[in-house]
């Protein structure tokens, strides 16, 4: 999480150079490869402190990303309230998730690989809080039904696991190749291929 977004939660200042400094280890270290030693000395604490705020490593990694989620969750919420239309906010909801995703590859490497491989992050807040975000497509898909811009006959759920799978397949290859991602142009696939298929035939 950055310096100011966690001010905002009031954390400690020793609470956030720890996070801190994880972030900046992530950024060249397999999180497996990083010792509670080196986080201490690259936040310039001691490491006892690491341990009054959080029970191990992976605590900690999870309460980070968690915050940095919450974020994500809060702003796409912001974004598609400004969007009249399910359609409308459908495509918001897309482009946006893949914004996210693409603008810190950081915490996305950790979600979208690292936390997969780990039978506890099922059961933590991170997954608990991207299922919330997630659920957002859901409640879009349900609107779009309700108000037939999307055929009746559909599983919204099927349809969200679909569209939410395409969104990680085309960010998780975006970040093994190491290439730019246009939202935009990715969000304009997904729709046509996935949205335009359920899109009622009177619309």
């Amino acid at each position: 999480m950055d310096a100011e977004k966690a001010a905002e939660h009031s954390y400690p200042p020793g609470r956030i150079k720890i996070s801190e400094a994880l972030k900046k280890l992530l950024g060249n270290k397999d999180f497996q490869a990083i010792k509670i030693a080196e986080i201490a000395e690259t936040a310039g604490v001691n490491e006892a402190l690491i341990y009054k705020y959080f029970k191990n490593k992976r605590d900690l990694l999870y309460h980070m990303i968690g915050d940095y989620l919450e974020e994500c969750r809060v702003d796409i919420i912001r974004i598609i309230s400004m969007q009249k239309s399910a359609l409308a906010k459908l495509d918001t909801f897309v482009s946006t998730l893949i914004d996210i995703y693409n603008r810190d590859r950081v915490y996305s490497k950790m979600i979208l690989f690292e936390f997969r491989n780990s039978s506890d992050y099922y059961v933590s807040k991170p997954y608990e809080i991207l299922q919330g975000t997630y659920d957002l497509c859901l409640d879009i898909l349900k609107e779009g039904i309700a108000d037939g811009t999307f055929r009746k006959d559909i599983n919204p759920c099927f349809m969200r696991q679909h569209i939410i799978g395409s969104v990680e397949q085309v960010c998780m290859n975006s970040i093994i190749t190491a290439r730019a991602l246009s939202s935009k142009k990715m969000t304009a696939y997904i729709i046509d291929l996935l949205v335009n298929g359920i899109s009622s035939k009177t619309n």
